[in-house]
C-alpha cells in the first residue's frame, strides 16, 4: 500500500520548524537597534510568540500522524538508550575541554 503525500501539513510542518528557529532567534539574540526601547520589545515579543506558535503546531501536527500509528515498546527503549549515550557522551566531552568537573553526585544526575 503506497502513502499519499499530504503536502500541506508538510507545507504547515515547514512553517511551524522556520517560526521554532525565528523564536530561538529572538530569544537569544543580542538586537541593539537606535530606535526607542519599543520597537524592539515588541519585535522581540512577536517573534517569540510565533516560536511559542511554532512548537504547538508541531506538537499538532505530530499527534496528527501518532493517532494513527502502533505503539513499540522496542522503539521506545531504542530512543532512551540513544539519548542517554548522547547524554553521557556529551558530559564526558565538557569534561574533557574543562567545561564541567567529575563527580559522582553529578555523574547521577546525567
Amino acid at each position: 500500500m503506497k502513502k499519499r503525500r499530504e503536502s500541506n501539513i508538510e507545507l504547515l510542518r515547514i512553517i511551524s520548524m522556520f517560526l521554532i528557529v525565528l523564536g530561538h532567534f529572538a530569544f537569544h539574540t543580542t538586537w541593539s537597534f537606535k530606535t526607542s526601547k519599543w520597537a524592539i520589545e515588541s519585535s522581540v515579543n512577536t517573534l517569540w510568540i510565533g516560536g511559542k506558535l511554532g512548537v504547538d503546531l508541531f506538537v499538532l501536527i505530530s499527534g496528527y500522524f501518532l493517532v494513527k500509528s502502533r505503539f513499540k515498546k522496542r522503539s521506545l527503549i531504542r530512543i532512551w538508550v540513544e539519548a542517554y549515550a548522547y547524554t553521557v557522551v556529551l558530559y564526558l566531552l565538557t569534561i574533557l575541554f574543562g567545561i564541567n568537573q567529575f563527580g559522582l553526585k553529578r555523574l547521577g544526575s546525567v
